[in-house]
């Protein structure tokens, strides 16, 4: 329903708000959202408001004068991003087309694994040096296709030219990403492969002490992986607990106006505030269920959903974690909570949760959701000093806050450790590398064999607000195929290596 309102109303609240913040100038009392409660007064304070408090109080503090400038910028960038929202909405339609040539690399990128084999033995030959990539693996291999890499070479080989004249693709025909899941989808039947999976969803955590080392980026490329790129179709479940909201304006659907199209539908910090107001009632549970549920949008990725984030940032000032009384704490559980609601009638394979880079409630609440932890690294000292702290702080400010019942906090299955923006020609990295792998060698932490190296691609996608699995046309030019290719193939290896170890775990 569109409320409507008046002339009359807008200058009745204009007035409002000068009356609050002149009180407060008065009496020197600090503006903030404590004193000037109504959110909306906040839009009036401007250049007119602040002339007329000078004229009226004789004083204004600079802070205000700072506050009005900064609210200023705020409103006129509020204009410049719907025009960029429009923008990227037009460009968007060309997302996610895969050309002919690549098509074989989602069913099984038969020259990943020779590349591999190759690297194996450029890597035995060497003395010293940092391995980025995962071995090549015959039996993995086995395990998750059913055949050798020589026989799926020939399998995928002659599956795509049989369908090509089927269908008679040419050498220009591309595909939409819906297209290559059912492709996909068919290639798997003809293996013999199609798995329809019962187990409950596996959580992933990914976080990280310090912002700038691709969180986000790693997050959203996995979890495009483990959707188009592992050995069968898996539907995944990406959640931003991360206000800057990066996963969420990366996947979200866009409307003809630029506008993310679920701006009806409650983010996950409605949800967190939800879980602290719903009762022990049947009705209660019932709604509160039915929320979880409903806040779930599509994505521009096939089986790749969201939960989407907000940039309201206002959620980790005003709780905290923990088992204390009061309207301000929220159970540990929370984020665990929701998602079994959202899991009751949705089935996941994976839940991919990207946090914040800090230690406050939202990212507590995701650590103590997740099954397995992955955080994310850059391979510089100062890195490494964040992320050193970061155990430290998580050991004596985090964990304390989630146990509000010893027999329900259950340790991480694993913590991972992932390298991400690595220089291949750095012999400073490389170095820095080498020494974690040896002081990781007696923590929690396994560091991944994968690492993910700096990448053209990766940085062109962001700058789209498009991901390695859906970027636009002009991304897969000439110039940046190969970049874009390689990353893919980073991503695809971490997606096969976590989807064999649970196999191996599940006893398949």
């Amino acid at each position: 329903m569109t409320v409507s309102v008046s002339c009359e109303e807008l200058a009745d609240l204009r007035e409002q708000a000068f009356q609050a913040f002149k009180y407060c100038c008065k009496n020197s009392i600090i503006t903030n959202t404590s004193t000037i409660t109504d959110d909306r007064y906040w839009g009036y304070l401007d250049v007119g408001m602040v002339r007329r408090l000078q004229e009226e109080c004789g004083y204004v503090p600079p802070y205000v004068i700072e506050q009005a400038r900064h609210l200023k910028t705020f409103n006129e960038l509020n204009d410049v991003m719907a025009l960029i929202s429009k923008h990227f909405s037009q460009i968007r339609t060309d997302y996610g087309e895969v050309p002919r040539s690549l098509l074989y690399t989602f069913l099984y990128d038969y020259e990943l694994f020779d590349y591999l084999k190759k690297a194996d033995e450029q890597f035995d030959e060497k003395a010293s040096g940092v391995r980025t990539s995962i071995r090549f693996d015959e039996s993995m291999i086995i395990d998750l296709y059913g055949f050798d890499h020589a026989t799926m070479k020939k399998k995928v080989k002659s599956f795509v030219s049989k369908a090509s004249k089927e269908n008679k693709w040419n050498n220009s025909k591309r595909f939409h990403l819906h297209e290559v899941i059912q492709i996909r989808e068919t290639f798997f039947e003809s293996l013999g492969r199609a798995e329809t999976s019962s187990q409950a969803a596996r959580v992933l955590t990914v976080y990280t002490q310090k912002g700038g080392v691709g969180k986000s980026h790693v997050t959203l490329s996995l979890a495009g992986a483990l959707a188009l790129a592992s050995s069968s179709n898996k539907r995944v479940l990406v959640v931003d607990t991360d206000y800057q909201q990066s996963c969420t304006s990366t996947l979200v659907k866009r409307n003809l106006d630029g506008y993310f199209e679920y701006r009806q539908s409650l983010c996950v910090f409605d949800l967190f505030r939800k879980y602290t107001e719903t009762e022990p009632t049947l009705e209660s549970l019932s709604t509160f269920k039915e929320d979880c549920k409903s806040a779930v949008v599509e994505t521009v990725i096939p089986n790749v959903d969201l939960l989407p984030a907000s940039s309201d940032s206002s959620f980790d000032t005003q709780f905290s974690v923990g088992a204390g009384q009061g309207s301000k704490f929220i159970k540990p559980n929370a984020l665990k909570v929701i998602l079994d609601n959202i899991c009751e009638e949705n089935h996941y394979d994976y839940i991919l949760i990207d946090t914040r880079p800090d230690i406050h409630a939202s990212a507590a609440l995701s650590y103590y959701a997740g099954d397995e932890q992955l955080a994310i690294l850059k391979p510089t000292g100062t890195d490494v000093q964040s992320f050193r702290n970061f155990a430290r702080r998580m050991a004596i400010d985090v964990i304390p806050t989630l146990i509000s019942n010893r027999s329900e906090y259950t340790t991480p299955q694993k913590s991972r450790l992932i390298i991400n923006q690595f220089l291949t020609q750095s012999q400073v990295q490389d170095s820095v590398v080498t020494i974690l792998q040896s002081a990781l060698k007696n923590t929690m932490y396994e560091l991944m064999d994968v690492i993910v190296p700096n990448s053209t691609a990766a940085t062109t996608c962001s700058a789209q607000e498009a991901t390695i699995w859906n970027p636009a046309k002009n991304t897969t030019g000439k110039d940046d195929h190969n970049p874009l290719k390689a990353q893919r193939r980073v991503f695809s290896q971490l997606a096969l290596k976590i989807t064999h170890e649970r196999m191996m775990e599940e006893g398949k």
